[in-house]
């Protein structure tokens, strides 16, 4: 089964306007990481995943976004049947995107949907000075400015020489200040957005990295106690004990793990997930996600409860 990963869906969407100037750049580009080389020259879709800043003051606008995605699925690789994985700033583009599926009626069909990490909705999170920075018309220029006179990695963590590589890409440091704009929309659209959820008859898989403290799990809870709780269609929320904000790139088998139970239909309805609980409980690897089950409150009814007494138990 084919699937949309996020990362590929995020760097598409940030450089929609930018494919002319990509080959002379790619020219001149000097990588020093393999793996930014790898990923050059073997993404057929490179041009559209960089982190190049838009041409001609583009704005990088999530609703926009959400509509290349739809049109990524139909002319460039032309799915029919895919999952879709979503995470940060690719879950508001997924769930604009998911609102447009599910007004047009398209031909392709969104099998699955998987939440990750993210901002969704903004009142709960614990935003950093760096992305209040970016909003600033002053503070924002003078930060890239700095960013850009730092000296280049070029050797040691391989992750970290990649990510240079990366964002030097056809001046990928300048990028930061429209990317970071989203923020602004989100602030606006969340809540109609997360609405989205209800009314949708795609499954979900909501995950979480527990250490996240951008994006602390407090917004895991309230989304789902809002939108997803009471949905009918097969529902379930994962707790990644040991990941932070990246799940994907921290603890991809953990999550493959969770991809691979809910693409095989293994997820609980809620007649059985206690039971699910449990016996998954009793197999899970210390790194494993944690399966929160739905929450329905309840007047507990125990047998016998007529022993109990204010004045003590009767024997």
């Amino acid at each position: 089964m084919q699937a949309i990963r996020k990362y590929a869906l995020f760097f598409f969407v940030s450089a929609g306007s930018c494919m002319t100037s990509m080959g002379h750049a790619a020219e001149e580009n000097t990588f020093y990481s393999d793996l930014a080389r790898d990923w050059y020259e073997g993404g057929d879709y490179f041009e559209w995943q960089s982190t190049t800043p838009p041409l001609n003051g583009f704005s990088y606008m999530l609703e926009d976004n959400g509509l290349l995605v739809d049109y990524f699925v139909r002319e460039i690789v032309e799915f029919d049947d895919f999952a879709l994985y979503t995470h940060d700033r690719g879950v508001s583009i997924g769930l604009s995107f998911l609102g447009h599926y599910l007004d047009t009626n398209p031909e392709y069909r969104i099998n699955y949907h998987f939440l990750s990490n993210s901002g969704m909705y903004l009142p709960l999170a614990n935003l950093v000075p760096f992305q209040m920075a970016m909003l600033d018309p002053e503070r924002g220029p003078e930060f890239i400015a700095a960013r850009k006179a730092r000296p280049r990695v070029t050797e040691g963590d391989p992750v970290s020489v990649g990510y240079a590589d990366i964002f030097k890409f056809n001046d990928g440091d300048a990028a930061l200040l429209g990317v970071g704009k989203y923020l602004l929309e989100r602030a606006a659209n969340e809540t109609r957005w997360l609405e989205i959820l209800p009314r949708s008859p795609v499954p979900v898989a909501y995950l979480w990295g527990l250490l996240d403290v951008v994006n602390p799990p407090r917004i895991a809870h309230y989304v789902w106690d809002t939108y997803l709780n009471e949905r009918e269609v097969a529902s379930s929320l994962w707790i990644l004990p040991t990941a932070g904000h990246y799940p994907q790139r921290e603890k991809p088998e953990q999550v493959a793990k969770v991809i691979r139970t809910a693409l095989s239909g293994q997820v609980p309805g809620r007649g059985s997930e206690n039971a699910f609980m449990r016996e998954y409980a009793n197999t899970r690897d210390d790194e494993d996600a944690i399966y929160i089950g739905r929450s329905e409150p309840r007047t507990m009814e125990f047998p016998f409860q007529e022993l109990y007494t204010p004045e003590g138990y009767l024997q």
